[in-house]
């Protein structure tokens, strides 16, 4: 058992050296995504954000209502995947212009639940850019906006964004910066060009 336990170790330390050493590094990019100021003048209609959410209630309200103040006319497609706890609800209650509701369809064999409903809303997009959100993020005035701006500068098919962590010292606790990084890893949320990457 000793000898198991030390082979296992042994192999997840050289993985985490691998990860390390790949030549990507997402952990050294340094790219900042800066909101683009005053987005509520701006017309977002070439934009579906995409949101599966499981028991959100909490928190599907503050999401649903930074991505309405992103600007005018986005599209919004939440799929309620199998909540207990009122999500679709409470998402029903806010009213957000041009959101639709999809309650999640059984799953599929060879299929988790998560990718499923993500899935599910990426066959009802229509637009030609999308944007895949989870539930519980809070998104700042101006970064959808930026995001789009960024692809159409760098004609890019793909863009993700993930949340900056830094220390803090005074506390050693972790904060999370409200500023998105781009990164070219899988992270979300993610933002595609439907002229570059074609459904399925």
């Amino acid at each position: 058992m000793e000898a198991f336990c030390i082979f296992i170790a042994a192999l997840l330390a050289f993985l985490w050296i691998g990860f390390a050493l790949m030549p990507w590094g997402v952990w050294r990019n340094r790219e900042v995504l800066e909101a683009a100021p005053s987005p509520q003048k701006e017309s977002l209609t070439e934009i579906t954000a995409v949101i599966p959410a499981r028991n959100e209630a909490e928190v599907i309200a503050q999401t649903l209502r930074s991505v309405a103040v992103q600007g005018t006319d986005i599209k919004v497609i939440l799929i309620d995947d199998a909540s207990e706890d009122g999500t679709a609800a409470v998402a029903r209650k806010l009213a957000i212009p041009n959101a639709q509701i999809i309650v999640s369809a059984a799953l599929p064999d060879g299929w988790s639940g998560k990718l499923w409903a993500l899935e599910q809303g990426w066959r009802q997009v229509m637009t030609r850019y999308t944007l895949f959100l989870d539930a519980d993020i809070k998104l700042a005035p101006g970064n959808i906006l930026a995001l789009k701006r960024k692809m159409q500068q760098q004609r890019a098919a793909f863009i993700s964004l993930r949340r900056s962590i830094r220390l803090i010292a005074s506390t050693c606790r972790i904060a999370k910066s409200r500023r998105p990084q781009v990164d070219a890893s899988f992270w979300k949320p993610a933002f595609y060009s439907r002229s570059a990457a074609s459904k399925r």
